[in-house]
């Protein structure tokens, strides 16, 4: 039993109901927990008013997407001994959460009523309370009121080579994709966050407030999400067909793997468990539709969404089982310092393919993020440092991850493995290792992207 437990109603839509969400915070030095349940201990959380298990299904996907996740599951709520409701528990994306997740130390904004318009100066992006800003020093708006600078230029190259330097595209093409899965059409202007992280000067978007996906189809048609673009940075994102393909080779994927039948089993699981429940919630709040109606209306909604990606003829075929890709070159002593390493990687293929979930192993030790895409015929980095790389190589590369490994001088191994831990590919360098030495310092690149990798 907690004493003296903060509630205060959450959310403009559940202001004006009778059945409200809840913020529930807990006194200072006392934290809630459900071992074997919650992720960690928390000192605060949502008690959402949800009647279906339509936002479990949207976070169930980010978290197969591979993006930070909230917990997220039904309950059955009890006031003053009696029935309340069907709701559920909602995990806040709080301090705890974003230390957790490695945002503790970022510029983190909450985004109220932004659509990432262009602003006159800092001051007005600060004043405009079109931000919370939740990590960094709040009075200094200066990266944010930048960034709605950069994406306000023209389309062309300058724009471009600014998303490769400043975005985690691998994370914007994850993050995109999920959004068009679930079609969550209310965040143009709010319900999402915004977080640049100091070390690598990316910027990331996160997910929040999944009252508003998977609606009807004719209340929100919301696909292909490139003809519902009422955010700038959407816009900028998709005026590129280069990074418009590695989204739509992402959408494919999950698609294939996240948006599965057995999806649907989550949905009617949760209602099916709960029949006694829902029957007291229909006669003291009242629900829209019968338990079995809207478990059929779930598993319509979901195979829209498959026929409609399936019909796409932008959305490519499933990629090869076992694709062409191959480490093309090695930064082992670059003149920069190691901070200037990096590994580049080639797609073989005619098609851009997915590498989300694989890894180069041993020297580096990175797991590529959800998200990560290889160009058709193209390269793709990853990197020791982001800003050493940029400010030594230049701008406009397609950097995929910064990791925290270090080429040794005197040679080694570098494997690159796929999603299941099989090998593709291996390089065993030293000094005198009879590859090239290309630009500033010692690099090794490839003669013969299809001859064996000692050429």
């Amino acid at each position: 039993v907690y004493d003296n437990v903060g509630m205060r109603v959450r959310g403009d839509s559940s202001r004006s109901e009778d059945k409200v969400s809840w913020n529930v915070e807990f006194p200072p030095g006392h934290l809630f927990d459900i071992p074997g349940v919650l992720q960690a201990p928390v000192d605060e959380f949502n008690l959402q008013r949800d009647q279906w298990p339509t936002a479990g299904q949207g976070w169930t996907i980010v978290d197969g997407a591979g993006q930070p996740k909230v917990d997220y599951f039904f309950v059955r709520q009890q006031r003053n001994g009696e029935f309340h409701g069907v709701g559920a528990y909602l995990e806040h994306t709080d301090g705890r959460w974003r230390d957790a997740y490695g945002y503790g130390d970022d510029s983190y904004y909450k985004v109220d009523d932004s659509k990432l318009k262009p602003y006159s100066s800092e001051e007005d992006a600060r004043l405009s309370l079109d931000f919370d800003k939740k990590e960094g020093d709040e009075n200094d708006f200066t990266d944010i009121y930048l960034l709605t600078q950069a994406i306000d230029q023209p389309v062309g190259s300058a724009e471009l080579s600014y998303l490769y330097d400043n975005m985690d595209v691998p994370a914007l093409v994850n993050y995109l994709a999920v959004v068009t899965l679930i079609r969550h059409w209310d965040i143009f202007n709010q319900n999402h966050r915004i977080t640049r992280d100091p070390t690598t000067n990316r910027w990331e978007f996160l997910h929040w407030d999944f009252d508003a996906i998977f609606p009807s189809e004719s209340d929100h048609p919301e696909y292909p999400m490139a003809d519902n673009l009422d955010n700038r940075m959407y816009q900028t994102f998709f005026d590129y067909p280069e990074l418009v393909d590695l989204y739509n080779r992402r959408l494919k994927t999950l698609r294939d793997e996240v948006l599965p039948l057995e999806l649907h089993d989550y949905y009617a699981d949760i209602v099916n468990s709960m029949i006694a429940e829902y029957a007291l919630e229909d006669a003291l709040w009242g629900h829209s539709g019968t338990t079995n109606g809207k478990i059929d209306a779930n598993e319509e909604r979901l195979q829209l969404i498959r026929d409609q990606i399936d019909a796409d003829t932008d959305v490519p075929s499933a990629q090869p089982a076992n694709p062409s890709i191959i480490i093309n070159e090695l930064a082992w002593d670059p003149v920069a310092g190691s901070d200037a390493e990096f590994v580049e990687l080639r797609n073989l293929e005619n098609t851009p393919i997915d590498l989300s979930g694989w890894q180069l192993d041993d020297a580096i030790g990175i797991t590529f993020r959800g998200g990560t895409v290889i160009p058709a015929n193209g390269y793709l980095v990853f990197v020791r440092d982001s800003p050493t790389f940029v400010s030594t190589y230049g701008s406009g590369i397609y950097v995929g991850g910064d990791h925290s490994g270090k080429l040794s001088n005197d040679g080694e191994q570098v494997r690159l493995l796929d999603e299941n831990g099989v090998e593709v590919d291996a390089v065993t360098y030293s000094p005198d290792f009879p590859w090239a030495t290309i630009g500033d310092g010692p690099s090794l690149e490839r003669i013969d992207p299809n001859g064996p990798s000692d050429n």
